[in-house]
């Protein structure tokens, strides 16, 4: 069987992110006392979907999602679950978005330096 290359980086890409998330719930696992909340940064992308689907699966986290198109998160109805509707760009959509989160995930494209440079 032959698969494209496309499909091979594409499983490789899972594999991986199924391993970090395995260890990142382990670390978290130990060092969580109470209930702590994780923004998603570009919650919309195919990993970050299955970072959140892992999250609220594996641990008893609370998530905020953010997103420029909230209206696509519509399967993350949820309790533990908060979308925040913003643009990675801008600076102050970051600043109120990350109010009262203990953990930031970031799972961006495009314009990285900037939008890195707003995170931090």
């Amino acid at each position: 069987m032959k698969i494209s290359r496309r499909e091979f980086v594409g499983g490789v890409a899972i594999g991986i992110i199924f391993w970090s998330m395995s260890n990142l719930l382990s670390a978290v696992e130990i060092s969580i006392k109470d209930t702590q909340k994780v923004l998603i940064i570009g919650a919309n992308g195919r990993i970050a979907k299955i970072v959140a689907n892992r999250l609220l699966a594996e641990s008893s986290l609370d998530l905020r999602l953010f997103a420029r198109n909230s209206s696509r998160l519509k399967d993350f109805q949820n309790n533990r679950v908060e979308i925040f509707e913003g643009d990675a760009l801008k600076k102050d959509d970051l600043l109120k978005a990350m109010q009262n989160v203990n953990i930031v995930y970031a799972n961006l494209s495009g314009e990285l330096g900037e939008m890195a440079s707003n995170i931090i």
